[in-house]
């Protein structure tokens, strides 16, 4: 409900990026359906020629042997986190050294939120 709600507000300007490693849970495709009527950008990290690669502008698709019918999701789920953290760290190297620089004052920033490692 909370994708459906957030993607009905989307525009032109909005990316959404959905997960789902067969692409054919029903309420995933609902939700992109909704975003590409709204003129979003629709980014999936799904299967190829799933029902929800259909709607998305762009498919990231992971070739994972894993029967999700039969076993919980466990190794796409942490192949789709290192292809989250290869994406995020080719994003943060392309802005350059001024995006770094400031990823380091916020991390400064919040530093004295954490209480400090006790030593055993």
């Amino acid at each position: 409900m909370m994708q459906r709600m957030s993607v009905i507000n989307s525009t032109e300007d909005s990316v959404v990026v959905l997960f789902s490693h067969t692409g054919r849970t029903k309420s995933m495709v609902d939700v992109a359906k909704l975003a590409r009527e709204n003129d979003a950008i629709v980014i999936g990290i799904t299967a190829e020629n799933s029902p929800l690669a259909e709607y998305c502008n762009l498919v990231i698709s992971l070739d994972v042997l894993e029967d999700t019918d039969v076993y919980m999701p466990m190794a796409s789920r942490v192949a789709q986190l290192v292809l989250v953290d290869v994406l995020a760290t080719g994003f943060t190297l392309r802005r350059g050294d001024k995006f770094r620089e400031n990823l380091k004052k916020v991390k400064s920033a919040i530093k004295d939120s954490r209480f400090n490692k006790i030593d055993e």
